[in-house]
């Protein structure tokens, strides 16, 4: 009887501790998009068909591939510009500011460069020149590349093979 007692004033004496209540106050804002993505969630794909290791080693580089941004919807009232910036893995063979392949890729020695339309290097973690907008819809071209690693086109290093990588855009509106 001893021990259904005391189990009893340990029960009671933890249903009556009731710990202080506090509230929790939430905020933010609503604000108008800019633009819209004109495919949400649909990754943009750039495909440079078969490249020939000599070539990377006679131009160390390819021709840019063009690929489109498209935005729609656009409101000026809400922002004049967008500037774009370009994230992902660096690559680590002496191609500062380049794409690196993904580890999976059989090809080494190349990293990816992403250019403005006119061929000038947009670095990873750097926003591109800012782009005007429009009412509406607004497209914004850019260009990719191949680059041979300095390292691998001086040894003659660079492996063939399948490649891909991937970068995460973010837009910035004025």
């Amino acid at each position: 009887m001893k021990y259904s007692i005391r189990t009893l004033i340990f029960l009671n004496s933890l249903i009556s501790f009731t710990a202080a209540a506090t509230d929790v106050n939430f905020q933010g804002r609503l604000i108008d998009d800019a633009c819209q993505i004109a495919q949400p969630g649909v990754p943009l794909e750039v495909d440079f068909g078969q490249i020939a290791v000599n070539s990377l080693y006679d131009n160390t580089r390819t021709a840019g591939k063009s690929f489109t941004v498209s935005l729609i919807n656009c409101n000026v009232s809400v922002a004049q510009s967008v500037s774009v910036t370009f994230e992902g893995s660096p690559d680590a063979g002496g191609l500062a500011g380049y794409l690196a392949i993904a580890p999976s890729s059989t090809a080494s020695g190349i990293g990816i460069g992403i250019e403005t339309e006119s061929g000038d290097l947009i670095a990873l973690g750097t926003a591109s020149p800012a782009t005007e907008l429009v009412n509406g819809t607004n497209d914004i071209v850019f260009k990719s590349f191949v680059q041979g690693q300095p390292d691998s086109i001086a040894n003659k290093t660079i492996a063939a093979g399948d490649f891909n990588s991937m970068a995460t855009l973010s837009f910035n509106y004025q």
